[in-house]
């Protein structure tokens, strides 16, 4: 999670929030021109990763989801590759749910478009004091705040509204039974003591015997794994023209100067701001404001105030207090409060009004959304600007080196590969001024003189065929022509030469069989003589205790009680489930006190358990659905997937380290 202001819960899905954080996310996504061949149909385009029904997803559009979703939760670039296998499922779980709504007769009215727009977070901005602002003006603000036109807006808004109805008959079954309300809350809200007992996988290393037969048929039995120690080898003829004997691909100021002019645009920023803030919540888990929590969260954040005003760390106090915490990066409440940079049409109307008025450096008083209570803090502004050209010089010139080394190599390699084709490799070398090399045989991992690590030319010289006419192919250091002179087929892995590594793989396996028997022996034996301490001692094992925790809480060895959630469900004297919190270490618990909540503090938050519950049920049910939807509509060949671009896009993923 970015920023609980931006990104909206799916309980929060449009009411209130989604219009916003919905065009941050997919706006350019709506832009792209629509493509003109069809998926898998007459010729394919390499871009398109999916059609469903008659909407094509491509690499771009996917692309940018990964590149969004990599801002809003403040990853690096580097890892936005990885996440784009994620962005093309759920943008195709997203085109299914709507072409369901589409099969189902579901339907979004004009009316209902432009009650959204009225009730949503545009709606101040819309409809200032219920009036509409007119047509030129409504098609300038989308224009300018989402570069889009009028017609893809109120698109999105239709689309969205109509994933609302979908979701909203797929889950209109669910309901939480007041039993069910207590157990859960009892399982939140108690405390526990625990007795465990930790085993190590060094502990029973020393146990693991093996004999010369049983190590000579594990070999056998795993020569696969073996055999990959031998890989088929091949020769080539090879020709390296290195990058830097290849002219035209220099960028001169001239060149750097045209781009920058030409792409102003790219380079301008809008006045933003750098803001932290303190949230505390009146809204429940549903996202709809919840009148019960109104007077207690004023009166936090007030307590709060008054300490920020007396010199006590704004920082400090947003980590310990702001309830922004949802996500994997614990929202900006572990950030000390911190959003980072914001600019206009970001935030909620009275978050950026304070936001934008305050100086740098000074704190706001209460501000009221419909998220809650905020404190704010400027921690820096920016006014509007144009990045100088000195400050983008080297992005610019790394951009076009890029592009326009490639246009040269690839130029490069097809003019070599036609020469090697018509005379040789030497004569084509000769003339180019580059180096021959006649290789011995080598593996699809081994360096070659000239070439070093070269992913892409080792992947062409095993899959060419021997005597095959020669091919070029470029590199990120320049350019090598080769031809497949002969092709060794992998040779059968040798017991004599995998011995010792065989004993050692053997000897690893029997040890965490080993080892995953004893904790589960450990746990039976607990539950049946009803002393984890003694058994622990029979074993080997080293015993220790806690304090009485909480779900939330953390305790060495196992690290976060939620990941031993049925320890809260348990009785005293109870053994749980034994559990691996890492490949060498297993932990047996038994609950030795047990501190239940108050029946008063049930009664404070049933409400808020329940709502909670059913949430996740709901979110349950529509991901059930949604999967099972998507694989029938694949089988029915409504969903087609460019398997092959999708696997190239993993690909090209997976092999960003070695690079």
């Amino acid at each position: 999670m970015i920023r609980f202001l931006q990104t909206p819960t799916p309980a929060k899905r449009f009411v209130l929030g989604f219009i916003l954080i919905a065009f941050c996310l997919i706006m350019v996504i709506s832009l792209v021109p629509n493509l003109n061949q069809s998926l898998l149909g007459g010729t394919s385009n390499p871009n398109v990763l999916a059609k469903v029904g008659d909407e094509e997803i491509t690499r771009d559009q996917v692309q940018q989801r990964a590149a969004a979703v990599a801002e809003r939760s403040q990853y690096p670039p580097q890892l936005i590759p990885f996440l784009m296998g994620r962005a093309l499922e759920g943008m195709i779980s997203e085109k299914a749910l709507l072409v369901e709504g589409d099969r189902l007769g579901l339907k979004v009215t004009d009316e209902e478009v432009t009650d959204a727009l009225k009730r949503g977070q545009l709606g101040e901005m819309l409809f200032p004091n219920g009036q509409f602002i007119g047509e030129e003006k409504y098609e300038d603000f989308v224009a300018s705040q989402f570069k889009m036109s009028k017609t893809d807006f109120e698109r999105l808004v239709r689309e969205s509204l109509l994933n609302d109805k979908v979701r909203d008959l797929i889950t209109q079954g669910a309901t939480v039974s007041d039993p069910e309300v207590l157990k859960a809350f009892k399982e939140q809200n108690a405390k526990v003591k625990l007795d465990y007992a930790v085993l190590t996988l060094d502990d029973v290393q020393p146990q693991v015997k093996v004999t010369e037969p049983e190590v000579k048929n594990y070999f056998e039995t795993h020569k696969s794994v073996y055999q990959a120690g031998n890989p088929e080898k091949r020769k080539v003829t090879y020709a390296v023209l290195p990058a830097e004997k290849i002219p035209g691909a220099e960028i001169t100021d001239g060149d750097v100067q045209r781009y920058y002019s030409d792409n102003q645009d790219k380079y301008r920023l809008p006045e933003q701001v750098k803001v932290s803030h303190i949230l505390i919540k009146t809204i429940g888990p549903d996202g709809k404001p919840d009148p019960k929590l109104e007077a207690p969260a004023k009166a936090k954040a007030e307590a709060l105030l008054k300490q920020i005003k007396s010199g006590a760390s704004f920082v400090e106090l947003a980590k310990k207090n702001s309830e922004d915490s949802a996500g994997p990066d614990g929202g900006s409440a572990a950030k000390g409060g911190s959003l980072g940079w914001i600019q206009k049409g970001q935030m909620v109307p009275e978050f950026e009004k304070t936001s934008f008025e305050l100086a740098k450096g000074q704190t706001s008083d209460l501000v009221k959304t419909q998220f809650g209570y905020h404190i704010i803090h400027v921690d820096d502004k920016q006014a509007a600007h144009v990045r100088p050209l000195a400050e983008v010089k080297g992005e610019i010139m790394q951009q076009l080196s890029s592009e326009k080394k490639q246009r040269v190599l690839g130029d490069a390699a097809n003019s070599l590969q036609a020469q090697a084709r018509s005379t040789s490799i030497e004569k084509a070398a000769e003339s180019k001024g580059a180096q021959v090399f006649h290789s011995d045989f080598f593996g699809p991992t081994d360096s070659l003189p000239g070439v070093n690590f070269a992913p892409e030319f080792m992947q062409a010289v095993f899959s060419e065929a021997p005597k095959a006419a020669p091919l070029a192919v470029p590199t990120q250091n320049g350019v090598v022509v080769f031809q497949v002179s002969e092709v060794q087929p992998p040779a059968p892995p040798q017991y004599e030469k995998y011995r010792a590594k065989a004993e050692s793989d053997l000897k690893a396996e029997k040890a965490r069989t080993l080892f995953t028997s004893r904790l589960q022996e450990i746990a039976n034996r607990g539950r049946a003589t009803h002393d984890l301490k003694k058994v622990a001692k029979e074993f080997g094992a080293t015993l220790k205790s806690t304090e009485l925790v909480s779900p939330k809480d953390q305790v060495p060895d196992i690290g976060s009680m939620s990941q031993v959630p049925e320890a809260f469900a348990m009785k005293v004297g109870d053994v749980g489930t034994p559990v691996t919190p890492s490949q060498n270490k297993g932990i047996v618990y038994s609950v030795a006190e047990r501190q239940e909540p108050s029946t008063e503090d049930f009664a404070t938050k049933k409400d808020i358990t329940r709502d909670q519950m059913l949430q996740r049920k709901k979110e349950e049910m529509l991901a059930l659905f949604t999967s099972n939807l998507v694989e029938q509509m694949e089988k029915n060949g409504k969903i087609k997937k460019n398997q092959a671009q999708i696997d190239a896009m993993s690909k090209r993923a997976g092999g960003i380290g070695g690079f």
